[in-house]
């Protein structure tokens, strides 16, 4: 649910981004010469809109990228707190006074190193251009 509200973010910012470029050369009264070519002054305003449209464009890029790598990281947090769930419940067996059984300590400790090195894979594979988690 909460992808769906990050698109809608990026699809209004591009809606206005598009509205406000559109309304300021709609609005914006393009001076010509005697030749009928474009003035200093209209060629100045259309570079001046072209520029806002790559800076805006650009925020949305970069928007995308840091929303895509929100997601990789949530997935790699969420396989990694399982994995955590379950250490706490071996490690919980393990500290039962109850369990004699040095066989049985064994194999749970094994699981949880097991589990241990697959936390430390995920946080070593897990990244996005320079980002690492």
């Amino acid at each position: 649910m909460m992808d769906d509200q990050y698109d809608f973010s990026l699809l209004k910012a591009w809606y206005n981004i598009t509205r406000n470029n559109s309304e300021l050369l709609n609005s914006s009264e393009i001076p010509e010469t005697n030749t009928g070519e474009l003035s200093a002054a209209a060629e100045e305003q259309w570079r001046a809109v072209s520029e806002n449209i790559r800076s805006r464009i650009h925020e949305i890029d970069t928007a995308k990228k840091s929303l895509s790598f929100v997601r990789s990281m949530e997935s790699a947090l969420a396989e990694m707190e399982d994995k955590l769930t379950r250490m706490l419940e071996l490690a919980t067996l393990a500290s039962d006074d109850t369990r004699n059984d040095d066989v049985d300590r064994k194999a749970l400790d094994r699981e949880f190193q097991q589990l241990k090195h697959e936390i430390d894979r995920i946080a070593e594979s897990v990244d996005m251009d320079w980002n690492h988690l």
